[in-house]
């Protein structure tokens, strides 16, 4: 009877996690039904609220016409977004052998799927502040395996308005309906902190969305109108007709250049000298483009018109911070909500789980690496030639393979001596000199030596010892003079004068060694 119940319940969890749960209803339409068509001020002002209080649907939409019509917001987005998604990522396993090997070769295997890459499209709750996958898992076969992740529109899902923080999937009804377990990926990175919902890039960068299209607007206005002022005149007592008539006249004359009314009415154009009329427009949309940059990317060396290369590539360390902690974050959520889910329904839950990673290769300063290897190469640092071509990517060359370097001076070849003199010479190498008298008299002279010296370096000795571990050199030599009149070099004089009256007697009577 357990069994049966237990096999009752696999066939439905298997059915559940291969069946899609979200898709398109009354509550969850295809298309957008809202328009934000002139967005003032105080709309944008009651929609971030709205956000806040679980209906987003006008925010979303906000965010999505963001990227549509702001293309410098675009490309800033898709910058960050694509360096992530063009990371290589790696299996860190969690044992090398048993059930963490096995668990370990099966998700290396995973993340080479075609279905992986689509995890990626998660990426978007950096703009939105929350994204939403749905997996479709395969469990056909003994072990289940996600089969399709399918990107969800964030307008179907909607926090729950008692924590801010619970999503839910959109129904229809006040709180929405539970995620089932196993069925969605939701990322939801900690940008900042608080609500999820306020932590998207997308809030943060509304407003300047707004204030460079009032900008832009103004900016089109004044390149129409070309910086011209139209001022027209009646006299008292003219009909309202005819006042029309001057209206629409000076209308014409920003549009057609031309315009019809009567002679009794004045008409004069002023244009102002210069072009300080735009440029308060261009330069507010310079501004405001700069700051989100800077919100978005981390700076403005690269995104804009920026300095000097090597400015730009300092700046892009910046750049390198956010896009680890968008690759930590990632790697949290495939990790807890995949990879998890995995290893539990197929091996059970383990004390410990693999883990997917997403390096960053941060750059190296090269030049510095040669200059460094170049001074401490020669002072005996042991540098592996395998781990130097890899700073270089510099392959081993093969056998024969003609290889750049420094041209190296052939040696002249060696003139080989005469027969007969090589033989004497070979003979003269391995042949011994036999000891001869100096020998002798040397060997004699070392035999005793320290009884001779210790009379001269004895006082020496005695005077450094008393000065201690803490004497400097200038106390040692100040000890020298009052140090002569104790040396006996006597001993070491007579040693010397011995020998040398004894090799002069032995040399004049020409007697040998011994």
């Amino acid at each position: 009877m357990l069994i049966r119940v237990l096999n009752a319940a696999q066939a439905g969890l298997a059915r559940l996690l291969r069946e899609p749960k979200a898709t398109p209803g009354m509550a969850r339409p295809v298309l957008p039904t809202v328009t934000l068509d002139g967005l003032t001020p105080q709309r944008l002002t009651a929609l971030l609220r709205s956000a806040v209080s679980s209906n987003a649907r006008e925010y979303l939409e906000l965010a999505e016409r963001m990227e549509e019509a702001d293309l410098h917001y675009r490309s800033q987005i898709q910058t960050r977004r694509l360096a992530l998604e063009g990371l290589e990522g790696r299996v860190a396993p969690a044992g090398a052998r048993g059930v963490q090997r096995r668990i370990a070769q099966g998700l290396d295997e995973m993340i080479k799927a075609d279905w992986w890459s689509d995890l990626t499209a998660v990426s978007d709750g950096i703009a939105k502040g929350y994204a939403v996958a749905e997996v479709l898992w395969d469990t056909s076969g003994s072990e289940w395996r996600p089969a399709e992740v399918i990107a969800r529109p964030q307008r179907w899902f909607r926090y729950d308005p008692l924590d801010g923080i619970t999503l839910r999937l959109e129904d229809g009804t006040l709180h929405g309906q539970d995620l089932q377990p196993y069925a969605f990926v939701i990322h939801q990175p900690a940008l900042k902190a608080g609500l999820p919902i306020r932590a998207g890039l997308a809030r943060a960068a509304a407003w300047s969305y707004l204030l460079k299209q009032l900008a832009l607007k103004r900016w089109m206005i004044a390149g129409e109108l070309s910086g011209v002022f139209r001022i027209g005149k009646y006299p008292a007592g003219t009909p309202q007709e005819s006042i029309d008539i001057l209206q629409a006249a000076v209308q014409a004359i920003g549009l057609d250049g031309s315009a019809v009314f009567p002679d009794s009415m004045n008409l004069d154009v002023i244009a102002p000298k210069g072009s300080n009329g735009t440029d308060i427009q261009e330069r507010i949309c310079r501004y405001l483009d700069e700051q989100v940059s800077k919100a978005v990317v981390g700076q403005t060396m690269t995104a804009d018109n920026g300095s000097s290369l090597s400015q730009a590539q300092v700046h892009n360390e910046v750049r390198l911070d956010i896009l680890a902690a968008d690759a930590r974050a990632l790697c949290r959520t495939i990790n807890h909500q995949v990879v998890r889910p995995w290893v539990d329904l197929n091996f059970g839950p383990q004390p410990v789980y693999p883990q997917y990673e997403l390096p960053v290769q941060w750059p190296e300063d090269l030049d510095a690496l040669a200059v460094a290897l170049e001074k401490l190469t020669p002072l005996g640092l042991d540098a592996p030639l395998e781990w130097v071509r890899s700073k270089w990517a510099v392959p081993a060359p093969k056998p024969g393979e003609a290889v750049l370097g420094a041209a190296v001076p052939t040696p002249p070849a060696p003139v080989a001596p005469e027969p007969a003199v090589q033989r004497a010479l070979q003979a003269q190498a391995h042949a011994a000199p036999p000891p001869d008298g100096i020998d002798a008299l040397v060997d004699l002279a070392l035999a005793d030596w320290e009884r001779d010296l210790a009379p001269l370096v004895e006082p020496l000795r005695v005077a450094l010892s008393a000065l201690g571990p803490d004497a400097t050199a200038a106390e040692a030599i100040a000890l020298l003079p009052g140090l002569l009149a104790q040396m006996d070099a006597d001993p070491l004089a007579e040693r010397l004068t011995h020998l040398a009256y004894t090799a002069r007697l032995a040399g004049v009577a020409g007697i040998e060694a011994g």
